[in-house]
């Protein structure tokens, strides 16, 4: 019996009669004998609630568990590309090779300190064939004279992201494994090929796989798409490949059906959310929280692509549009809210370790929230009545949650008009009457956010001259039972996240100013790093006051806490 391929599966709808409509794709030639085929239609209350769970319901049919945030190096840590958008996207520093360019980057990056804990190298290192497709998945010796071990060595054998698009009818292993071929495409349904290409550069340090041009193979071939097993075998192999050889796939350029199908493939941890990274000033590539719903549903975290990290004119660099990235904070924010690979791709000298601190831990390990941003609840409704393909209003959320309690990231941007947004967004209780903080993470100042205080966002749209967009960004912070809130790490773009806060203890004793009430945040990180923890007191009237503690990560335990007492509302550190 041939069971329900995803990958050959329709699904469309029809304005005039409001018909939705399911099947198989519509170019399907023939159905073999015992084939089964299902739709999932799922109905629930709220846009985001239902994704989600529509999501669930699927990965629990393939019984594949959503990635954790520790499932690859290409997620967990901060790392650097050279990808489309990239400045060393085909093109190397005057006068020298790759090799020794990508020598030059890596000794750039341990001198600044900066903690990229991996390299991502893109379609510029190996053999091209028939339409630009691949012939031979290893470096050319014009490339890496001394060979990928040597590249490895430079970056001091840290793990690898290696790139592959689609393969060519001429490429090298036509004769030693099974292939589909099709005017300049060729599809590759062996598990045996990438067994042995992935085989092969695991030895160079390869950990992550990335699979580009998932849409070209697709659509440029008749073969994926009138029959119902091909394009999910080629897949299938690609994954089952890499699990067996330990490592974890990247899907670049992929459709929803690609996406889909990662239900069935456990590899497959990560997938681009966007269209390639350019500076360009109609490029709004960084506009994934609509997209990451969807990667988010279907348990795979969303990728931004790479980006620039300096506002500075990076001369040199091979763009017709420009050597200028006009918003490099947003853009870095923007992937740290994606919950998603960090990866900056500057050219030597204009990497903004500042900046990019702001995203990780001492040691690179990122600092997330529990699921990717994706946009407001309440922000759906006026967007259906006004989507359009030139202008989406940009108002994401996020959360963690610590216990029992919960911290909100809001991020806007874009906005053709002011938007209110209330409390009972974020509220976990029914009665809708819980307390909060909206901590503006740029100006550090803190406003009460509950049913009697709104939060407003101002208007902002990209300036066309600069090519900047304004944006806010709040940290919506519970207040606790004692009256305490806990606003996080005041540097961190997410303030309080699972990979530095351990445990957060409310005892409440008495009344809001008795001495017997406290908090206690326990935090961990690399020995001797310095956390600036933001705490606010219990206060009953006036404007809120935000108490900054710098607190020293302890050598052996690799832990401190803050306790804060109230009554003379002081916190200290004990590491």
């Amino acid at each position: 019996m041939v069971h329900n391929q995803i990958v050959s599966n329709a699904f469309s709808s029809d304005s005039k009669s409001n018909e939705l409509l399911a099947g198989l794709q519509g170019m399907v030639q023939h159905i073999p004998a015992g084939f089964t085929h299902s739709t999932l239609l799922y109905a629930g209350r709220g846009v985001t609630r239902t994704v989600k769970q529509w999501g669930e319901v699927l990965l629990r049919k393939y019984n594949k568990r959503p990635t954790p945030p520790f499932a690859d190096v290409g997620i967990q840590y901060l790392g650097y590309y050279t990808d489309n958008g990239g400045f060393y996207w085909y093109n190397t520093e005057k006068g020298k090779n790759y090799e020794r360019t990508m020598a030059d980057v890596a000794t750039y990056i341990n001198d600044i300190g900066l903690p990229v804990q991996y390299y991502q190298l893109d379609s510029w290192w190996y053999y091209k064939g028939v339409n630009d497709g691949l012939k031979l998945w290893e470096p050319m010796p014009s490339v890496f004279p001394n060979g990928m071990e040597a590249v490895s060595g430079s970056f001091g054998f840290k793990p690898l992201i290696l790139h592959n698009r689609y393969f060519s009818t001429n490429n090298d292993y036509e004769g030693q494994f099974t292939f589909i071929n099709e005017g300049d495409f060729a599809l590759p349904i062996d598990q045996k090929l990438f067994e042995y290409i992935m085989g092969k550069a695991r030895q160079w340090g390869l950990h992550v796989y990335e699979q580009d041009w998932l849409i070209t193979t697709y659509l440029n071939m008749r073969a994926t798409q009138n029959n119902v097993t091909n394009a999910n075998n080629w897949l299938l192999a690609m994954g089952n490949a890499a699990r067996a050889q330990g490592l974890t796939i990247q899907y670049c350029m992929p459709l929803p059906i690609h996406l889909m199908a990662s239900v069935q493939i456990q590899a497959v941890t990560h997938a681009r959310a966007s269209d390639d990274y350019k500076t360009t000033a109609g490029n709004h590539q960084w506009q994934v929280a609509y997209t990451s719903l969807f990667h988010w549903a279907v348990g795979l975290v969303p990728f931004k692509d790479d980006f620039w990290s300096s506002s500075g004119n990076q001369s040199g660099c091979a763009y017709s549009w420009g050597c200028y990235e006009p918003n490099p904070e947003m853009q870095t924010l923007v992937a740290a809210l994606t919950s998603g690979p960090v990866s900056p791709s500057d050219g030597i000298g204009h990497l903004n370790s500042t900046r990019l601190m702001q995203t990780c831990r001492q040691d690179g390990l990122l600092l997330k929230a529990d699921k990717p941003a994706t946009p407001l609840e309440s922000l759906w409704a006026s967007q259906f009545a006004t989507m359009s393909n030139t202008h989406l209003e940009q108002i994401w959320e996020s959360e963690t949650r610590i216990g029992e309690f919960a911290w909100h990231y809001l991020f806007s941007a874009n906005l053709s008009s002011a938007y209110t947004v209330h409390s009972t967004e974020f509220a976990d209780d029914t009665s809708n009457n819980q307390s909060f903080l909206a901590y503006d993470y740029y100006r550090q100042t803190v406003a009460y956010f509950d049913e009697r205080h709104p939060l407003v966002l101002p208007k902002g749209l990209q300036d066309k001259a600069t090519r900047v967009f304004p944006f806010t960004y709040h940290t919506i912070a519970p207040v606790l039972a004692n009256g305490w809130t806990f606003l996080g790490e005041r540097n961190k773009f997410i303030t309080v996240s699972k990979q530095r806060v351990m445990e957060v203890n409310v005892v409440s004793a008495g009344k809001q100013d008795s001495s017997d009430n406290y908090l206690s945040v326990t935090v961990s990180g690399v020995p001797g790093e310095l956390l600036e923890l933001s705490f606010v007191g219990p206060t009953s009237s006036g404007t809120p006051r935000i108490s900054v503690v710098k607190c020293a990560i302890e050598s052996i335990t690799a832990t401190a806490t803050v306790t804060c007492v109230s009554g003379n509302n002081v916190c200290t550190c004990v590491a």
